[in-house]
């Protein structure tokens, strides 16, 4: 599915703000584990699906993390609909972020992206924590 290039220029934009913090970090910080989080917003504002993924980075950024890359998949039909707060929703809007962090840290943003209410759902998968396994993982995530 092609991607606009407004909203690929947004998200570009965004890895690099969050990336300038990030690089000198990663050479002075012990990584915990590698987590991948993957977000479905409510469809229609590009400017709150990078309002939540800004939210996010800065949550792992300020825990001492690092965030590996951030991926936007774009808006894409629901596999069954989706009740949050007396809406139902057929589409969302879904990105990935890849970061290194603590348990605490995950359990954090957890926290948070359940509150938001702009949030359809999102998901946390730990995807390593030998340096064996997670070496080689970059931060961009292919779709299929």
């Amino acid at each position: 599915m092609p991607r606009e290039n407004g909203m690929q220029d947004i998200f570009s934009e965004l890895l690099r703000e969050l990336f300038s913090t990030t690089i000198a970090r990663l050479k002075t910080t012990r990584l915990n584990m590698l987590y991948e989080m993957i977000g479905v917003v409510r469809p229609g504002r590009l400017s709150e699906v990078k309002e939540i993924v800004k939210t996010a980075g800065k949550i792992v950024l300020e825990k001492n993390g690092v965030v590996r890359g951030i991926t936007n998949w774009g808006t894409f039909l629901l596999p069954k609909p989706a009740r949050k707060l007396q809406s139902v929703h057929h589409t969302g809007h879904h990105f990935i972020m890849r970061f290194d962090a603590s348990p605490r840290t995950q359990h954090a943003l957890r926290r948070t992206m359940s509150l938001d209410p702009r949030m359809i759902r999102y998901s946390i998968v730990k995807m390593g924590v030998k340096l064996e396994e997670i070496k080689d993982v970059g931060g961009h995530a292919a779709f299929r």
